[in-house]
């Protein structure tokens, strides 16, 4: 989960530093990564934001000692992320997450202003889940997927002049994308599954990805956290929407 704002023109390379000492006792790990260039857009999709990119085009990213938590700041974004690892197998929820999301935020604000800097106005708040169906434990077949994704239908083969055809191919990719716009609770919902390797285990997976996104009312706490509410809520109406009851049992949906 996390924030995006107006680029900082005030931030320099120097405070990329001095920020991880803040951080560095709950992050012990450091290191640099490309800028993130997908910027903001409004839920009605006006279109992304337009980013100079001079300056300095990178994010730095802070983990903790088991790989499985961890910041990243750019002079435009403040995310937070959990991720399952080898030695943090339970799955963590949102409520248990955006208390920690919130502590840190709050972190960063106190060193932009101890540092002078100016307070970030959030134009956009997002909340993105990513869940995995590893090829071998979930799925064998590409035909299998619709046990998972209701858009996906038929299961079986169509016969067509005596030929029968399977719906999905036996093919290095796939890509499914759903869009939402539920204005009625001011948030853009995207939905992408596509094939991908694992990079820790090497593993052929089939990645669910869902991003929701919105402005909040304005910059107060409760707004910034409202924002994060609505995201979180779209990205469990999309989740039940497009996937089976078998996908609900696996990832646990209450």
């Amino acid at each position: 989960m996390g924030f995006y704002f107006p680029r900082q023109t005030d931030w320099n390379v120097l405070h990329f530093g001095k920020v991880w000492t803040l951080f560095e006792r709950r992050y012990p790990k450091g290191s640099v990564h490309p800028f993130i260039v997908d910027q903001p857009q409004s839920p009605q999709g006006s279109g992304p934001e337009k980013i100079v990119l001079s300056g300095f085009p990178f994010r730095v990213m802070f983990t903790d000692a088991e790989d499985s938590e961890l910041v990243q700041v750019q002079n435009s974004a403040f995310l937070r992320n959990w991720r399952k690892t080898a030695q943090n197998q339970p799955y963590t929820h949102y409520c248990d997450l955006k208390p920690k999301f919130e502590r840190d935020w709050r972190t960063f604000l106190e060193f932009l202003g101890e540092n002078g800097l100016t307070t970030p106005r959030v134009i956009q708040a997002e909340v993105t889940y990513v869940n995995h169906l590893v090829r071998g434990d979930d799925w064998d077949s590409y035909n299998e997927v619709a046990k998972f994704l209701k858009p996906i239908a038929p299961r079986s083969g169509v016969a067509d002049n005596g030929r029968l055809y399977t719906f999905l191919p036996e093919a290095a990719s796939f890509l499914l994308h759903v869009g939402y716009n539920l204005a009625e609770i001011g948030v853009g919902l995207q939905i992408d599954m596509q094939s991908a390797v694992r990079q820790p285990d090497g593993k052929e997976v089939l990645q669910l990805t869902l991003t929701a996104k919105a402005a909040p009312a304005d910059t107060s706490d409760e707004a910034l956290s409202d924002a994060l509410d609505r995201c979180h809520d779209a990205v469990i109406l999309g989740f039940d929407d497009v996937t089976t009851e078998l996908a609900h049992r696996k990832w646990g949906k209450k």
